[in-house]
């Protein structure tokens, strides 16, 4: 007992010793002990926010139902945009035959003739597939002509004026051309 006793005397005799430390520390921890709480209460706060905020767009108070909800509209919504996705490719591949780049270029056909009354046009696809038609005016006769186009050329012989829109247009849908 008097073992014990001692060692509880020097106990006491070190604590009155470092009291002011032993204060301080003690005080420290209580700060910090209390910065963590105000964390966590906030950190809590803003979840209550989001779950409130997730559970006042669901008929339901229950947060499960509302979280099933939202995961099978995400579900849904996952699909429809697939099948926009793939309508939209669709969309883009009937694009690629439709006219994309009409010209047309007026002219005069004959030297004796004036006003620009001829003609030159092309309508072609965005690979280059189409038709040039081409309408020649004279005093008396008009002709119209019209020559495939494959991929931006003619097996048909082309005037000037039907070459240089072609020329233009391959000039600007080189890439998808493949000139």
């Amino acid at each position: 007992m008097a073992i014990e006793t001692l060692h509880f005397q020097e106990l006491m005799d070190m604590i009155k010793l470092y009291s002011a430390e032993i204060i301080c520390g003690m005080a420290l921890l209580l700060l910090l002990m209390l910065v963590i709480q105000l964390v966590a209460y906030r950190r809590q706060a803003r979840l209550l926010r989001r779950l409130r905020a997730l559970v006042a767009h669901s008929d339901t108070e229950n947060i499960e139902q509302a979280i099933d909800r939202y995961t099978e509209a995400m579900v849904r919504l996952e699909r429809q945009l697939k099948e926009i996705g793939s309508r939209q490719q669709q969309v883009e591949e009937e694009l690629q035959k439709c006219v994309r780049t009409p010209r047309v270029k007026r002219f005069s056909a004959f030297s004796d003739m004036g006003s620009d009354l001829s003609f030159a046009c092309a309508l072609l696809d965005a690979r280059g597939n189409g038709v040039m038609l081409s309408s020649l005016f004279g005093r008396n006769e008009s002709r119209t002509y019209a020559k495939p186009v494959e991929k931006g050329n003619s097996s048909y012989a082309l005037s000037d004026e039907e070459k240089e829109i072609l020329d233009e247009i391959i000039a600007e849908r080189a890439e998808v051309i493949g000139k």
